[in-house]
């Protein structure tokens, strides 16, 4: 029915894949093209085979494009989507390590999201990260006009010169097809900078101008829990992350806490990761080696695997009297309260079901911006 409705309609659509930052890569897409579309978009992240056709169901005569993201729990769910939504442009962001409970590990994460690619309409542009190998190598099957991004020089959309600006975000110089302009992005963290690329190489495949693209981005802000600098009336700068995490937005997640820490000490709280299968217990002790490697000064781990990332932690450096696995968010809570001082950084971030949020609202005061 979807499928039907949508073919009504001769508008754009920008269907949008990838293991981590599709949300917020949709909201930069359709901020990006708002000033020149009246664009329809998922709500939040409803992006399976129930949610993603009824945002289509919504398209009305009105709307001049569309901007959907797709998830996937298991093979042939993103050809699904891809033929229901006959998107006129394909984003591929990157290939981590998530759902390989249902397709068995990182090649399968990369086949299923590569069924964007086999399922596109001859004509549709692809839009692909450049940088992440996975997508690279994907994106060579693409027979397609492609547009690549990424920082590399052989993405035909490049960043150069980034600078970051701390809470306030980051600058970066862009270059394409000889054009070069620059963007100021109002969103700290590189994976940031990646999900704009992608907004602005969809803008520019729907003929906007790199000025336009920028500008838009410009007044871009993190949404709900997705990497969102707060300061607590403690005056502990929080990093909002906990809306959902796998290893590879972990990651970028503890990197960005890192880029951020100034002089504050740098703290996490980290949740679960869900839908890892058998690779479960090794990935969260990978994440725990990360946390050490980084520099990490506290680290509080919860859920089932935290014994494995504090462990992991433990090998790579972290003194063991700065890991504290816990066995609820409030306790958590209360040992953060107890550590962190005014000025500290602490990122928070874990899987959904985790519900990590807990245990910010735990802390002792509330976001003060």
């Amino acid at each position: 029915l979807a499928q039907a409705w949508r073919g009504r309609f001769r508008v754009p659509v920008v269907a949008i894949t990838g293991s981590c930052g599709k949300t917020t890569t949709k909201e930069m897409i359709a901020a990006t093209l708002a000033p020149a579309f009246r664009v329809l978009k998922n709500r939040l992240n409803l992006n399976n085979l129930i949610g993603m056709p009824l945002t289509l169901l919504g398209l009305e005569g009105t709307h001049e494009a569309a901007v959907v993201e797709m998830g996937m729990n298991a093979f042939g769910e993103i050809n699904r989507l891809t033929r229901i939504a006959c998107p006129t442009i394909g984003v591929l962001t990157n290939v981590h390590p998530a759902h390989t409970e249902g397709v068995g590990d990182i090649a399968g994460v990369a086949r299923a999201k590569g069924e964007l690619i086999g399922a596109l309409d001859h004509g549709a542009v692809l839009v692909y990260n450049a940088d992440d190998p996975w997508v690279a190598r994907l994106a060579q099957d693409f027979r397609g006009p492609k547009l690549s991004f990424g920082l590399n020089t052989a993405a035909r959309l490049r960043a150069q010169d980034r600078e970051t600006r701390g809470r306030d975000g980051q600058t970066a110089r862009l270059s394409y097809e000889g054009q070069d302009w620059p963007l100021t992005l109002p969103a700290p963290g590189l994976h940031m900078l990646y999900n704009a690329l992608a907004a602005t190489a969809v803008g520019l495949a729907l003929g906007l101008a790199p000025g336009e693209t920028a500008a838009a981005l410009s007044r871009f802000r993190p949404i709900h829990r997705r990497s969102q600098v707060e300061t607590l009336s403690s005056g502990v700068h929080l990093i909002n992350d906990c809306y959902n995490a796998n290893p590879g937005s972990m990651a970028m997640a503890l990197g960005t806490l890192m880029e951020l820490r100034d002089r504050g000490r740098a703290a996490a709280a980290l949740g679960d990761m869900l839908e890892l299968g058998v690779g479960a217990a090794a990935d969260h002790r990978e994440l725990g080696r990360l946390a050490g490697r980084l520099g990490l000064d506290v680290l509080v781990v919860y859920g089932s695997f935290r014994q494995e990332v504090a462990d992991g932690a433990a090998e790579t450096g972290l003194a063991p009297d700065h890991i504290f696995p816990v066995e609820s968010r409030a306790d958590g809570a209360r040992i953060l309260r107890e550590i962190l001082a005014p000025g500290d950084w602490l990122l928070v971030k874990g899987s959904r079901s985790m519900h990590m949020e807990g245990l910010i609202d735990g802390l002792a005061g509330t976001p003060s911006r």
